[in-house]
């Protein structure tokens, strides 16, 4: 009688196991998770920031051993490697751009046209950054003559001009088209273009600095590309924490897909 009692009960709590469905895990970012993917995915960032940070310990501590403006150079030298080894996927995205663009003028609406116009503009100035900065960094390697890498850094900012000019005017433009007030969506674009104007005071400081040849002020470009860097980081915080649009970036990719599998599994039992 016991036994009986005891192979029911196995099958039915075996049942239950069976027919549950599955948990499904809270896949919003917290705060740990986010750290822990900025680190893994923003390692050009990373340099950055630990490159300007020397930067500024050594103007404020002159006095400093020599290895910390190396590590400066180092980390900068870091970052011009990571630009490099983004050129191929930017030529691919730059590919895919000009495509669209090709099959838009041919069928779509001269503001979707706009639209791809603005994308191929956008791509390509991001590759010529990463160029500029992989021919500065095959300079560690290859002898260039300064007047070269003179204009590579005039070409390399005129570029960022361009890019961070449209962004800033993507971001006005988003503000300006809002339907109805969001604090959310206008603190977003507000960070956005904070950053891009940023970008666009070095790309000026910097481009006067080549076209009259007179040697730049460090100090100058260094708090432009410090406050650049910063608006950067915390738009990226700030659209995973908040997700201002709605598109779902405030979401983890692996927890996502974990549940997705989970219940992948789940119904195969019963299919």
């Amino acid at each position: 009688m016991t036994s009986a009692t005891s192979a029911i009960t196995s099958a039915a709590l075996s049942t239950t196991a069976v027919t549950t469905a599955p948990p499904v895990i809270p896949a919003e970012y917290s705060i740990t998770d986010l750290v822990l993917a900025f680190f893994k995915e923003k390692v050009k960032e990373i340099a950055k920031a630990g490159s300007y940070l020397a930067f500024w310990t050594t103007e404020a501590i002159p006095d400093l051993p020599q290895n910390v403006t190396k590590f400066n150079f180092l980390l900068r030298d870091f970052k011009n490697f990571i630009s490099t080894t983004e050129i191929p996927e930017k030529l691919h995205t730059l590919s895919g751009s000009v495509t669209t663009l090709l099959t838009d003028l041919s069928s779509a609406t001269m503001e979707k046209v706009g639209t791809a116009a603005r994308k191929v503009f956008k791509d390509t100035m991001s590759l010529i950054n990463s160029t500029g900065d992989g021919i500065d960094f095959a300079s560690l390697f290859i002898p260039i003559s300064k007047e070269a890498l003179r204009w590579v850094t005039g070409i390399n900012l005129a570029a960022t001009l361009g890019f961070a000019g449209n962004g800033a005017v993507e971001q006005i433009q988003n503000i300006s088209g809002m339907t109805k007030i969001d604090t959310k969506r206008t603190a977003f674009y507000l960070i956005n273009l904070a950053r891009d104007t940023s970008y666009v005071a070095l790309a000026v400081i910097g481009l006067g600095f080549v076209l009259t040849g007179t040697a730049m002020v460090p100090w100058m470009i260094v708090t432009c590309l410090t406050s650049g860097l910063t608006f950067s980081i915390g738009s990226y915080f700030y659209e995973r924490l908040v997700d201002p649009e709605n598109n779902g970036k405030n979401l983890n990719p692996a927890i996502v897909v974990k549940n997705h599998v989970n219940q992948r599994n789940y119904e195969r039992r019963f299919a």
